[in-house]
């Protein structure tokens, strides 16, 4: 028998995609309304990265992820078409994967606490993100079927302003030296010039 959501109208079976996540499946292209047109939030994250006058691998890489995430998630509570589920989980552990490199990467830059300091904000958006994703699963205690205002959707939202925040506040490869001296290093002088006055030492 097919399992009836909170919506008295409406009537979806127990495989619908989305269904865990509380909001009510209406079918058609948008199935969960709120969830599937929060997933904007990657895709615009996203093109703020890739125009981003400066430009690393954490930030290619995470407008990549980011597209993907949206993509994803779009087809997963909209459509659900075939291969929703594989591209939508795909997609988080793209962005998983990114994270730990990212960090791997902060730390061996700036050292741990430099990382620490640097990521603490974005790391923490995504946790809140992860929260409201976990407190607005259905059954839970945020779970409002019919409600405008979805907290699975907030967390497309936050979790995309949270990877963006964290791709562009990672210390780059080269920042360990300038933040430990608070210098930049010079080019070493040429071979024989040891000094601005070397040439006029005496051999003794």
């Amino acid at each position: 028998m097919p399992a009836r959501c909170d919506d008295p109208g409406v009537t979806i079976s127990p495989s619908t995609l989305g269904l865990s996540d509380c909001e009510v499946h209406l079918g058609g292209l948008l199935g969960q309304p709120v969830n599937t047109l929060s997933t904007v939030a990657f895709g615009v994250v996203a093109l703020w990265l890739l125009g981003s006058r400066e430009r690393t691998w954490v930030t290619n890489g995470m407008a990549l992820t980011l597209l993907a995430l949206g993509l994803g998630s779009f087809l997963y509570h909209g459509p659900g078409p075939r291969g929703a589920v594989i591209a939508h989980d795909a997609g988080i552990v793209a962005a998983a994967g990114l994270v730990l490199a990212v960090s791997v990467s902060a730390v061996r830059s700036v050292g741990p606490r430099g990382a620490a300091r640097a990521m603490a904000a974005a790391l923490a958006l995504l946790t809140f993100g992860w929260l409201l994703h976990t407190l607005g699963r259905t059954g839970a205690v945020l779970c409002a079927p019919n409600a405008w205002l979805q907290p699975h959707a907030a967390w497309h939202v936050v979790s995309a302003v949270g990877l963006g925040w964290l791709a562009v506040r990672t210390p780059s490869p080269t920042s360990r030296d300038r933040e430990s001296t608070g210098q930049v290093s010079l080019p070493a002088e040429p071979p024989g010039l040891e000094g601005p006055a070397s040439f006029l030492e005496i051999p003794g």
